[in-house]
């Protein structure tokens, strides 16, 4: 039963991986839509006012003051909302869990479960011995 119970295991893995796939290979640039007040980005260096359209990449810092909200489109149909005051490190990929595309994980998972209760049914055979 340990060896299924790893089979399976791995398998979940596996379909949770290629349901995000799309978000992994998405470009790692993202665009910033300013809902309102004041956000400001910084590459490392002091924080500057950013406007709505400026396209961000992955480890530059957002920040958003009091009442200020926003919006990154990663452009695969997927956008993470900003609402409170802080700072956020820009993703390469959508953390937005609702747009994964869970039917296609679901069936690698039930794959992986079909295959792993055949080979948890073979029987070990053990080998011929190391030395006669």
């Amino acid at each position: 039963m340990g060896r299924f119970s790893a089979i399976l295991a791995a398998g979940l893995v596996a379909g949770l991986l290629i349901a995000a796939a799309p978000a992994i290979a998405a470009e790692p640039v993202v665009t910033l839509q300013v809902e309102q007040g004041n956000v400001m980005v910084s590459t490392g260096a002091e924080f500057v006012t950013v406007e709505s359209g400026a396209r961000l990449v992955e480890g530059q810092r957002l920040m958003l003051t009091d009442g200020a909200t926003a919006r990154l489109d990663y452009g695969n149909q997927c956008a993470v909302e900003y609402a409170v005051p802080g700072v956020y490190v820009i993703e390469r990929d959508c953390k937005n869990l609702a747009n994964v595309d869970w039917a296609s994980a679901g069936k690698v998972v039930a794959g992986v479960a079909v295959i792993a209760a055949v080979l948890n049914n073979i029987e070990d055979q053990p080998g011929p011995p190391v030395s006669r």
